[in-house]
């Protein structure tokens, strides 16, 4: 088996409660470590991502003015104050097999490289012996106990994976909340004793979904500063 922890984990990222007064959680999917690739400082890191790139255009500054080699994770820390703070829903991925090279093999081919979001959420392989276990992120549950300034919670992990908290794929109904449906339900239900807010409506800023046209530049910039407190 090998075990695929978020970055978040290994380079101990920032967290929500270090955040002075966040209004916002935006919940993305996951953001795999691997030992000998690329890392990023924070959530949304790379520079193919869109969200950080428009977050700075609409505040009036360079596109690349988060992805600084010395101030870029200051600069994010700092705009997010009062504003908005981040957590990924998956933190890590068991991934399972009998034969250790072809998981090894499919590790790299899926996740490390060519990662998109279907690959992670499947449980089986077709036509291999290799399986998926993900552990949900239960800090998320702890932060909107916690942290009483957050109204409203997002997500960018697209609007096919999860039409409304309740709707997700997959359910995994089975695994109650050590699965997607229950962990989410969870979260649902912590945001209705709390009375935040749960936006249905999300657009990807990755760069492939602005590439395909599934993510229109216009309507993310609307939807980030609404939703971001950016104005």
């Amino acid at each position: 088996m090998l075990v695929i922890n978020h970055q978040a984990i290994q380079n101990t990222w920032t967290t929500p409660e270090q955040i002075l007064n966040p209004q916002t959680l935006i919940l993305g999917s996951f953001n795999p470590y691997n030992s000998i690739g690329n890392t990023v400082d924070y959530y949304y890191g790379r520079k193919s991502n869109y969200l950080w790139r428009r977050i700075a255009v609409i505040m009036g500054y360079d596109e690349e003015y988060f992805f600084d080699n010395i101030h870029g994770h200051e600069r994010k820390h700092e705009v997010m104050k009062n504003r908005f703070c981040f957590y990924d829903i998956i933190n890590r991925i068991n991934v399972k097999g009998q034969d250790i090279q072809f998981v090894s093999k499919y590790v790299n081919e899926n996740i490390f490289n060519n990662f998109f979001d279907s690959k992670i959420f499947v449980t089986k392989v077709k036509e291999s012996q290799v399986s998926l276990q993900r552990e949900y992120n239960r800090n998320i549950i702890t932060t909107l106990e916690t942290t009483s300034t957050i109204n409203k919670v997002i997500h960018t992990i697209g609007n096919n994976r999860i039409v409304t908290p309740l709707d997700v794929s997959p359910k995994e109904k089975k695994l109650g909340i050590d699965g997607l449906g229950g962990f989410m339900a969870a979260i649902k239900q912590k945001c209705d004793e709390r009375g935040i807010q749960f936006i249905t409506q999300s657009y990807s800023p990755s760069g492939y979904a602005v590439r395909n046209g599934s993510t229109n530049i216009e309507d993310l910039d609307k939807w980030l500063e609404k939703h971001l407190n950016l104005r």
